[in-house]
């Protein structure tokens, strides 16, 4: 069976991005909480440990709060159903649903519950975006599913993977993004005049980070939760010495 090419890194179609500042700066709101240089861990070595550091001398025990306060609050989900599908018909069919006539031709679905977005292609591979979490993005696939089986075509589950996540953290308190960025400039951007957070370019794990000045934090680019924790892990104690 022919398969579409859906990295989520370089061909995610531009509905579907996570790292554009529109939406960076509404999952901050609903939290309630430009190329970057890359770099390796060596760019870290100097983070400041507990013992040294003053401003973290209960960072043990904040930093295990910290890592349970995160709330994942964006999914991309990628599944096939193991069959070729006719798009106008799944368009006609779908409520909600439309071509879409980019470089990325497929039936774009706007679901109202859960609430997420989805690509579908002829070939069967279907890409949910938009999904407050896992557990909705399995959901909408689920009701992808049943849709499908509505009109006809007898679809499979196969090869579902959730690609990317994305995280919220309210760490309580304000960062002096300014001095952060100095010390931190060959990884961060910042422009405070065109986008208020500053944005980190974490090496390892691989993901982008959007601190707001009020200390509110969007992990994105995630592969799994796992990354959250050890981002947290990494990211916390140099935010604790920024703290205002």
């Amino acid at each position: 069976m022919e398969h579409d090419t859906y990295n989520t890194k370089e061909n995610l179609p531009p509905q579907a991005s996570l790292t554009g500042a529109k939406k960076i700066e509404g999952l901050l709101k609903e939290a309630n909480t430009a190329g970057m240089d890359t770099c390796d861990m060596d760019d870290l070595a100097d983070v400041p440990s507990v013992s040294t550091n003053p401003k973290a001398k209960k960072l043990p025990l904040e930093l295990e709060e910290a890592k349970l306060a995160y709330k994942v609050v964006h999914a991309v989900a990628t599944f096939s159903v193991g069959c070729s599908l006719n798009l106008q018909m799944v368009r006609n069919a779908i409520p909600n649903a439309k071509i879409d006539l980019t470089d990325y031709m497929g039936v774009i679905v706007k679901m109202t519950e859960p609430k997420c977005s989805t690509m579908i292609y002829r070939t069967g591979t279907i890409a949910i975006t938009g999904a407050r979490n896992e557990i909705h993005a399995s959901h909408a696939a689920h009701v992808l599913l049943s849709q499908l089986q509505a009109i006809g075509y007898n679809v499979g589950f196969h090869n579902y993977k959730v690609s990317e996540i994305s995280a919220a953290l309210d760490l309580k308190f304000p960062i002096a993004l300014q001095e952060l960025y100095v010390k931190y400039v060959h990884i961060c951007t910042y422009k405070p005049d065109i986008y208020k957070p500053l944005i980190f370019n974490l090496p390892e794990p691989d993901i982008t980070i959007f601190i707001a000045p009020d200390g509110n934090v969007i992990f994105t680019q995630a592969k799994n939760r796992e990354d959250i924790v050890k981002a947290i892990d990494v990211m916390y104690p140099i935010l604790v010495t920024f703290k205002k």
